[in-house]
This record gives C-alpha cells, structure tokens and sequence, in this order.
C-alpha cells in the first residue's frame, strides 16, 4: 500500500523530467502540419491548425542588459512585510498560514461548518449574510468536504470556491463573503522592495528600477484591475523609501505579496562574474534554476502522480467510487470541481470505463478524464478534477531563473543577451494560442535583477515551459561536443562575437534602458529591442 509518507522530496532534475502524454486525433498522422495547442490540463494536448505566419523576422542586436556586479540579499520576512496591516489582522493571516484542520461532513449546514472551524482554530469567524444571499447560499446551505490535516486558508478556499465565496480579515475577524463583495473592497499597503529594484551598482544614474517590477504586477497578478486600463486598483512608487504604494483587493494583496517573495527567491539565485563559459561542463542544474512558486508540497504531488505506477479496471463504474479507490489505493486528498463537471454533463453516479495495468497516476487520470472533457490540477495541495475550460482559465504565477541561458560575460561584466529569442521561443511553442500578445491571457516578463522570467499561464503551460527549458539546457551542455565534433570555432569565441554583436546594437545601455522602461526620476523614454516590440504591438 502506497502513503503520503512514501512521497520523495524533489530533486533538481524533476521539473525537466515531466511525462508528456500527446494524443493524435484519428486520421492525423505525426507528420501532418498541425501546433499542439494545450487545453489547461496536466499532460494533454489537441490539434489545431497551425496559425499561418509571415516570413520570420530574425531576432537580432539583441539587448544588451548591463548586469550589476553584486547580488543584494532578500529582505528578511520580517522587513519585507507589507506595511498598512493592523496587528490583529495580521495575527489572522498568520494563522490562516500556519494552522492545520480536519474536516469531514456530509450535507453539513454552513453554519455548522463555520462553528466547527472557530472551534478548531480559536478564530473569530463571521458570516456576511447579504453577500452570500446574493450567491443564494443561507446559513442552512449543506456543505459536503473531505478535509485532512490542511493548511486553513487551502481549506477555506476547497470549501468556499464551489458557492463562488471567499474570506476577508478586517478588524481582526475571518469574514466569509462573496467574491463579488470581496473584489470592490480596496485597501492600501505599502511594499518595501528596496532588494528588488536597486539594482545596478552605485554610479552617476540613480539606481532604483521601479518600472520593471510594476510591469511584472500589472502584467501578470490580474491585469484587468489596475487603473491603467479602466481597473480600479493603482500601484505607484515611492523612492525616498524604495516602496510600492499599492491599493488594491485583498485577494491581489495576497498575489502582490507571493509574487515579491518569488522574485526574492529567484533573486538569491544570481549568479556572480563569471567567464564566457556558464559552467557548460555540469548539465546537472544548480539549485538556482529549479522553479519559484511551486511549495514542497505541490512538487511531492507532481512527483508522485508521474512516478507511480497504477493498474486499474473499471466497467461502467460511478465517478465517485473510481475516486473511493484512488483515495484508497494512494492516500491522497481528491476534490472535485462540481459546478465545473455538471457544466459538462458529469455527476458523481456518471459511469466510466477504462483498463490499463501498470501506468503512472498521472497518464491514468489523462486518459480517464479527457475522455469526458474533464482534466485535473494541483490546487490547495489536493489533487482536483475539474473540467478542460476551467483548467484554461486557471492561471498562476511561476518565475524561472534563466541566467545559464541568458546570460554572456566578457569577464569583467555581465550582460543579459538572450532573454528576447528565450520569450520568443516560448510564445511559439508553448500554446501559442494563449498568450496575450495574441489575445490570450497568459504573460511572460523579464526580470533582470535576476535574469528571470515571471510567467503567468495555465499549470499545463508551465509544464510545457519546464519541460523546454529542460531540452534547452541539455542543448547547452552538449554544445562544446557538439562544437568539437564539427569543427565549429570554440564556444568561448562564438560567445565573444554575440556579446560584441549584443553590445553593438543601438539600445544596449543600461539596465533600465534596455528593459523598455523609462527611469522615472531621469525621464529616460523607453527604448525596446525589435522583439520586445513586436510583442507590444500584435
């Protein structure tokens, strides 16, 4: 029998080892001129046409960023916290993070759930009633969960999503509202960021950065809420304390928040002056590169799903005891995402049908689900099934530290060159059809402070983004082979023409500049790299 405390810890090698599990429509053979486009799911893809493209524009004199010769350390916890909330909130959002409940109940009044959790937690938790009538749940409401030793806030959210509700702090009180409610009630906090855009070396231009940092938050943490396009919240900066003066939701505070930690973590992975060659000799990634935003526990789950194997056996068997079985059989927490399944015709009773022996979790649950429209995701811990169109909508923010692919050294200093051909390979290649720059909702930024990209995109997305920096990186290590064995020049003279070719190009200046962000004390106006541009404009 399999436990939880069977699952091992990630290794480096994880997020590039992912199962990939493709499906060709019947009549199409591997050879027929399609683009795989994903549908939000965890290991599965469609065909589509391919969208027609005019002659390639290459990417050249690509922007070289100047990169400071220091890495300043994150902020500690205690600094880094966003200024603006009252102690006893606090104190609320310490415990939501910190405390673990068990829940089981089975058409459970809401009420009683809430007493429930109030007695298990100490917390003083209210209902705001006039909210919730407007999403035609009562006090009397049943609530059916299966909740093992979850963190309290991953535990609300299983709980209150299905009913479209969520939870507010204020005057040190858990309040459970609607997430229409929630979203019209804007506060102010205050961010020190000082770590993250001071980040040059001291010289004659003042060295804080704010612009690229307010990119990356208004891009990516939901982008239709900020006043630059009709939005409601703003996000200003403030240099004389190298702040972010932020008014917003609660709940994009808590994105604000996790995204600037990710950043922090990312950040502690710049590498220091190195020589041309970015440790090509070791393809075995350093710890830098593994991917922040993803806790422990979502990456024990992703690992367990695709290293365990599962022989299964259903004739027209209920969803819900296929479920009983999996929980059984692998000790793991499933959720089911009801409103989204009936939206697709599925119940607990829908008969289902499969056989396979000896396959991983995760291929098992594929070619299971998609069979019904149906896919699944890791979300507050828990394996969830959830239909493909919601799975589509479910964006996250995930930062990839990309300096061995990025990054040339003429010895002295260190210049990001390749970040415009890296965003412009995962635009073509990651469901092309997805991204913004088309009319998709995914996002991709460039962080230079520590030559990272910050993507937000569907969890079957990022796989495919992990999975290609992986293949990139194996690239990278074969090079000097590969150079060897055809003759090329060395690697080390082919990376001195780039970086002399880098340097040349009208806009390679400083960081700032070459970002495509003006200097808001300098009123430096913004310069682009033809990528960069072609982007802002489709």
């Amino acid at each position: 029998m399999i436990t939880s405390r069977q699952l091992i810890p990630l290794t480096a090698g994880l997020i590039s080892s992912v199962l990939i599990l493709a499906t060709i429509a019947p009549g199409q053979s591997e050879s027929t001129p399609k683009k795989a486009e994903t549908t939000g799911g965890v290991g599965e893809t469609k065909a589509v046409a391919a969208i027609p493209q005019g002659p390639r524009e290459p990417i050249r004199n690509l922007p070289g960023i100047k990169l400071p010769k220091t890495n300043l350390s994150p902020l500690p916890r205690e600094l880094a916290e966003p200024i603006g909330l009252p102690a006893q909130d606090q104190q609320i959002f310490d415990k939501l993070r910190s405390l673990r409940v068990s829940l089981t109940a089975t058409n459970m009044p809401l009420t009683d759930v809430v007493a429930n959790l109030r007695d298990q937690t100490r917390i003083n938790v209210l209902l705001d009633k006039p909210s919730l009538e407007e999403e035609g749940v009562t006090t009397n409401t049943p609530i059916t969960a299966n909740i093992t030793d979850a963190r309290l806030d991953h535990a609300l959210a299983r709980i209150l999503d299905q009913y479209n509700l969520t939870f507010i702090v204020k005057h040190g009180v858990l309040m459970i509202t609607s997430q229409l409610a929630a979203g019209n009630e804007l506060v102010t906090r205050v961010y020190p960021v000082a770590d993250l855009v001071w980040s040059q070396d001291p010289g004659p231009e003042t060295p804080a950065d704010f612009d690229t940092l307010i990119e990356i938050v208004e891009q990516t943490l939901s982008p239709n809420s900020w006043s630059c396009v009709g939005g409601a919240g703003t996000i200003e900066p403030f240099t004389r304390t190298l702040s972010l003066v932020v008014n917003q939701t609660l709940a994009v505070h808590n994105q604000i928040a996790e995204t600037l930690d990710i950043l922090r973590m990312s950040r502690q992975g710049a590498a220091e002056p190195k020589s041309l060659v970015q440790n090509r000799d070791k393809p075995e990634p350093p710890t830098s590169r593994l991917v922040a935003g993803m806790g422990l526990r979502e990456l024990e789950l992703i690992k367990f799903a695709h290293e365990t194997p599962v022989s299964v056996k259903f004739v027209e068997t209920p969803l819900t005891n296929i479920l009983g079985f999996l929980r059984e059989f692998t000790k793991l927490q499933f959720d089911l995402d009801r409103a989204s399944l009936e939206e697709e015709g599925v119940t607990l009773d829908t008969p289902m049908s499969i056989e396979l022996t000896d396959r991983p979790l995760a291929s098992v649950l594929n070619l299971l689900l998609n069979q019904y429209n149906l896919t699944w995701l890791i979300r507050n811990d828990v394996i969830v099934i959830t239909s493909m169109l919601q799975a589509g909508n479910d964006l996250r923010t995930l930062a990839y530290t990309v300096p061995d692919l990025v990054v040339l050294s003429d010895g002295v200093d260190r210049w990001s060159v390749y970040q415009c051909e890296l965003m412009e390979i995962l635009h073509q290649t990651a469901s092309p059809n997805s991204w913004s720059s088309v009319g998709g909702a995914g996002t991709v930024q460039y962080f230079p402070a520590s030559q990272t990209l910050v993507v937000n995109q569907t969890r079957e997305v990022h796989r495919e983004i992990q999975e290609l920096l992986g293949m990139l990186r194996e690239s990278l290590a074969r090079l000097p082979s590969i150079v060897q064995a055809s003759g090329l020049p060395a690697v080390e003279k082919q990376d001195q023409w780039r970086l002399k070719e880098a340097l040349a190009a009208p806009h390679a200046r400083s960081q700032k500049a070459a970002s495509g962000h003006r200097d808001i004390s300098k009123g430096m106006q913004p310069v682009v790299c033809p990528y960069c541009q072609k982007a802002k404009t489709k």
